[in-house]
């Protein structure tokens, strides 16, 4: 259900917003749109502002993709090239050219027609991932992930969906960085699965198994760690919440949650997740709308943003030098996020009302006792303080 609009320096862009990127620079790349001519809303990717951490209303420039909707975009690591996800027809690339100090100019990039074929051979692409050297483009799809080389499209491998392949549908896809030859990538699927391949067999590695309290729960978003170690990120949404669980591969091979949020900043299932350029932050945002950030080493939540936009959160993207985010919404909204390994006010206060409560609740259990040692405290007193106590370790 939409809210009421807050003044939290959020700008709207008159469509549905569903995917974010950022190339270098202070101009970040949003897509979305209508759908069909009919709608009168156009598809396109337009290109924002983001000045000392705050986002412009003013257009600083766009490319009409006509009647094919931005749904996803995965930008390639030179900052040059945007691939973009736009439903059934496939994809597209564009071409960022872009001048110091100036706002960039998208292209569609010329394609041969073999690289036509391909791009439109994909159908909808629901997860998309460059390997961190650039050579090689992960598509996710209904029925398969597709490795290929880039830019020259040329197909090196095929992991099908099937008995002894993957599980449904593709949701998210992405590469693993401390693999040579960027062996390894983790796969969600639409059953709530996650799935660790070798894809040059392609191999089935292992599904990653949930912690018991967290059993039913459907694994939704992947992102490997960027700072060269064997981590994982994953994003996982259970009984209406959103959590996020970190996995570390052990010597002997196994991998192992090291470390969880017990439940995300606003206690929703989360819908949009990312992995800042250099590893150091995460970002999500929510089906209510919250965004919120975290350091990545601790899952500490760092900035918190309730009622960010009016309904779901679909895309989120960091700044090259990690000191901004930008969040986009169906209800055709972006908003820019400062990112501090700071916590906010909100957030300290929180810390400190938890603290507080704590010891509250601990001389109470202290008082409690006390009385019981005197015979004045019925049993009934004391198991309700237990009982309160045992509740906020569990928060």
């Amino acid at each position: 259900m939409a809210r009421k609009p807050k003044d939290n320096g959020s700008r709207k862009f008159g469509a549905p917003l569903y995917c974010a990127a950022w190339p270098a620079g202070s101009y970040p790349i949003v897509g979305g749109g209508g759908g069909k001519r009919s709608s009168g809303i156009p598809n396109r990717a337009v290109v924002l502002k983001v000045e000392n951490g705050s986002l412009s209303d003013k257009e600083q420039g766009d490319l009409r993709t006509n009647e094919l909707t931005p749904f996803n975009m995965a930008l390639h690591p030179s900052s040059q090239t945007v691939v973009v996800g736009v439903g059934s027809a496939g994809l597209q690339v564009i071409d960022v050219m872009q001048q110091p100090g100036s706002a960039p100019t998208l292209t569609l990039a010329p394609e041969t027609t073999a690289q036509q074929e391909v791009l439109s051979s994909f159908g909808e692409a629901k997860g998309l991932a460059f390997s961190r050297d650039g050579k090689l483009l992960a598509v996710g799809v209904h029925n398969a992930v597709h490795i290929h080389e880039w830019p020259s499209l040329v197909s090196k491998a095929t992991i099908r969906r099937g008995k002894e392949g993957l599980t449904d549908a593709v949701r998210d896809v992405d590469f693993s960085r401390a693999h040579a030859n960027n062996a390894v990538i983790a796969v969600t699927c639409e059953d709530g699965s996650c799935s660790l391949w070798s894809w040059s067999g392609p191999t089935y590695v292992g599904n990653l198994e949930l912690p018991s309290e967290l059993a039913g729960g459907a694994f939704k978003s992947c992102r490997f760690s960027r700072n060269g170690q064997k981590g994982l990120f994953t994003v996982v949404n259970h009984q209406g919440s959103g959590h996020i669980l970190y996995w570390h591969q052990t010597d002997i091979g196994e991998v192992q949650v090291v470390r969880q949020t017990r439940t995300n900043s606003f206690a929703a299932p989360i819908t949009a997740f990312d992995i800042s350029p250099s590893g150091t932050f995460l970002g999500t945002g929510t089906s209510e709308g919250d965004v919120a950030t975290f350091l990545a080493e601790d899952l500490r939540p760092l900035q918190r943003v309730k009622g960010a936009h009016m309904v779901f959160t679909t895309g989120l993207t960091f700044s090259r030098d990690e000191q901004t985010m930008l969040t986009v919404s169906a209800d055709a909204s972006a908003l820019a996020t400062k990112v501090s390994r700071k916590p906010t006010s909100s957030t300290s206060q929180l810390y400190l009302l938890c603290a507080v409560l704590v010891c509250i609740l601990a001389l109470l259990c202290m008082f409690a006792w006390s009385r019981v040692g005197r015979g004045g405290t019925s049993g009934a007193v004391q198991d309700r303080a237990r009982i309160h106590a045992s509740s906020n370790q569990e928060l």
